[in-house]
């Protein structure tokens, strides 16, 4: 994660990557996944989160047994969302399903009393669902859709085409120069997704994202891609 005085990261130019938009000296940089509760309660993403405390030992970082978190996490995750009735549970939820994991290392510093926060949700309906016999591509594109969505994500329309980044002197529709009222609405689009950015693997985070995806086609089949 980049530090808030990370000289790369200007306040006055991106207050909103910033808790408090950059009005004070110890304001914590967020950065473009911004309120993680708020973004999944708004979009009514089923959700379920954990707060772990790492361990240390001779000053060396450990996860504290992470994989054990992780499957008592996905267990209350079925229970709030009461998707335990009936059949293999495993099965039953996860087949043919993208599940996101976001590990919210935001607060990390040199103090050992911090706290770690694990996210788990399914993406929006738009890029959830694995079809029966998916192109080779279609994860890709699924995770390039959303990892996150924004708080104007709505059904997934606009995320589906793509971030395509503008140049306003040369847009071209229907082999005639772009209207005026167009042109203005892909501006206002493109400050809009600055401030509220839909999460994708295609977006830019100065480095402050990792993502690892997983797919899983067979018990001895799984794909991990960086």
């Amino acid at each position: 994660e980049k530090d808030k005085n990370d000289k790369t990261v200007n306040k006055d130019n991106a207050p909103w990557l910033w808790e408090n938009h950059g009005k004070s000296s110890d304001d914590r940089w967020i950065g473009p996944m911004g309120n993680i509760k708020e973004k999944l309660t708004h979009n009514e993403i089923k959700h379920k989160t954990h707060a772990i405390k790492p361990t240390y030992h001779n000053d060396y970082l450990y996860p504290n047994n992470t994989p054990a978190r992780l499957n008592d996490l996905y267990k209350q995750f079925r229970e709030e969302n009461k998707m335990n009735e009936g059949g293999d549970e495993v099965t039953m939820n996860l087949h043919r399903k993208r599940m996101v994991v976001v590990v919210d290392r935001r607060h990390l510093s040199s103090d050992k009393e911090i706290t770690d926060h694990i996210w788990m949700y399914e993406p929006p309906d738009n890029c959830r669902d694995i079809p029966p016999e998916p192109v080779p591509e279609w994860h890709i594109s699924a995770a390039k859709t959303c990892l996150l969505p924004n708080m104007r994500y709505g059904d997934g329309t606009e995320a589906a085409m793509g971030n395509q980044l503008v140049k306003e002197d040369q847009i071209q529709k229907d082999g005639k120069k772009t209207s005026a009222a167009e042109l203005q609405r892909l501006k206002e689009k493109k400050e809009q997704d600055k401030r509220d950015p839909n999460v994708t693997t295609a977006s830019s985070s100065k480095g402050s994202i990792l993502t690892l995806s997983f797919v899983v086609k067979e018990r001895d089949a799984i794909d991990c891609k960086l």
